[in-house]
């Protein structure tokens, strides 16, 4: 499913004009009257729509005719100063011989409605809200009544998630014809409530025109590409992959990497420890094969696993530089073996995928957090591009890079998991698709996927509080059964 920044949106739109001809205010008649069938449902008797003066506005204007049409008690008021033009202009010209419309907001009552229609701003959004708007804005989220936001909250920005100063924090957003970025990435997904989906008539063969390369991960996609495990096999059928992880005080990363891998069908594991914590980790995975660290053993396995728990120690750097420079499998590097790389950055070549939470992405690129959490997709996108690997750039809402240019977002998940040990547990899971069969890039896509919806499923038994990763551990295998082809 793809998922379009504000501009793609434009251009889509803007393409089915001039190929389809399509006419802007026909499309715009299907986007208010569609979410006009969704207020109908709810049997609402009373609604006060506030609009700009744009295209959002426009839309909003034939809600509020279509309503006014089934009897519906409508008020509505126009924001700004500007001129209303277009489209926009003809429903609005409509409108006003069908009901008094309001040009102040505090000439109505918002508690007096069962519904208030955010018509304010949409995707085209690119300034902070200030004025009347900024008014309007706090008003309606101080209200007691329902609010229903067309295609996006205003304020919120369609092509980021940001906040543009102040938005409105709706029950339901009704996303026009494709979700935005602005309505799955964090913060701006907080704001949006319940996402509905509705088409306003953009033909599906005009996407072709387009190379749209973000995606959200889809159960449809997960199912399609799990591993198949055969009758007629062996441990060796599931891959063997080789780990390193691990140190003194730092045991639990190793331990739940490798739990995870083998709670997800990992075939034959082994730990090469660089530290002596032997008399830690067998007792808490007896499934696994533990060893001094030997280069020889490490690239005889088709995944290698690295940095988990490593610590900053010159010895694991020499480790680290030797196992990418001679290591010819798929490799997937967290935690102080990304922080490693961020001063060896010729080292980042191979097939690799990288784990890095916001923090440690600061620390390879050499931007700030805040620079990153200003374009996430973006910069994930460029650094997979420019290094040819996988970027899981793990957040709220974790994106997964590829090297040729895809991006794809993951919604599972929730606050529960933001606990130490949960991104070993993702790395474990990862590196175990790989070793069962996948590329790295539909190991790393199936690995967030599964990983967030483990947690998400303790979270409905036990709550966010006190969610453990040894807790997703132990979900894993139940979820992949579930999706999986058996």
């Amino acid at each position: 499913m793809y998922i379009l920044k504000s501009d793609e949106m434009r251009a889509l739109e803007h393409l089915v004009m001039d190929t389809y001809k399509i006419p802007g205010l026909l499309l715009m008649e299907h986007a208010g009257s569609a979410i006009a069938e969704i207020l109908l449902k709810e049997k609402l008797s009373s609604c006060i729509v506030v609009c700009g003066r744009g295209n959002n506005g426009g839309d909003g204007f034939v809600i509020a005719r279509q309503l006014l049409l089934k009897s519906v008690d409508v008020k509505v008021v126009v924001l700004g100063s500007s001129e209303i033009k277009g489209d926009a202009l003809t429903n609005y010209k409509i409108l006003e011989r069908m009901c008094q419309i309001y040009d102040d907001i505090d000439r109505i009552d918002l508690n007096d409605a069962d519904v208030i229609v955010d018509a304010i701003f949409g995707i085209g959004l690119d300034r902070d809200i200030k004025g009347d708007y900024l008014k309007a804005i706090n008003k309606i989220n101080s209200s007691a009544s329902r609010v229903v936001a067309v295609d996006i909250p205003s304020g919120v920005n369609g092509s980021t998630g940001h906040i543009m100063g102040k938005a409105i924090k709706a029950d339901v957003t009704i996303c026009l014809e494709a979700f935005k970025v602005g309505h799955k990435l964090y913060p701006g997904a907080e704001y949006c409530g319940e996402l509905i989906l509705r088409p306003i008539g953009i033909p599906k063969e005009s996407y072709v025109n387009y190379d749209f390369n973000c995606l959200e991960i889809t159960e449809d996609y997960v199912r399609k590409n799990m591993p198949v495990r055969k009758a007629n096999t062996h441990k060796g059928s599931f891959g063997k992959a080789s780990v390193i992880a691990g140190s003194k005080g730092m045991e639990g990363a190793a331990i739940l990497l490798c739990s995870a891998a083998m709670k997800s069908g990992l075939g034959l594991l082994e730990l090469h420890m660089i530290d002596d914590i032997n008399d830690v980790i067998k007792p808490a995975v007896p499934e696994i094969l533990t060893t001094d660290y030997q280069l020889n053993k490490v690239i005889d396995s088709d995944v290698v696993a690295i940095g988990s728990g490593c610590g900053m120690s010159e010895e694991f750097s020499k480790v680290l530089g030797e196992v990418i420079a001679e290591t010819r499998k798929p490799l997937v590097i967290d935690a102080d073996g990304i922080n490693v790389l961020s001063h060896h950055m010729e080292w980042l070549k191979g097939e690799i995928v990288i784990t890095p939470h916001i923090k440690e992405m600061s620390r390879l690129t050499g931007m700030t957090v805040e620079a990153i959490l200003e374009d996430t997709i973006g910069i994930a996108k460029s650094f997979a591009k420019e290094h040819q690997i996988v970027v899981v750039l793990k957040s709220a809402r974790t994106v997964v890079a590829l090297p040729t240019g895809e991006t794809f977002i993951n919604t599972t998940g929730n606050s529960g998991m933001a606990v130490a040990g949960m991104g070993d547990v993702l790395t474990g899971l990862i590196t175990s698709l790989i070793g069962q069969g996948l590329s790295i890039g539909d190991a790393s896509i199936l690995g967030v996927y599964l990983h967030g919806l483990s947690g998400d499923n303790v979270r409905n038994r036990i709550g966010p509080y006190g969610l453990l990763p040894t807790d997703v551990v132990l979900e894993i295998s139940k979820i992949m059964m579930e999706l999986s082809h058996e």
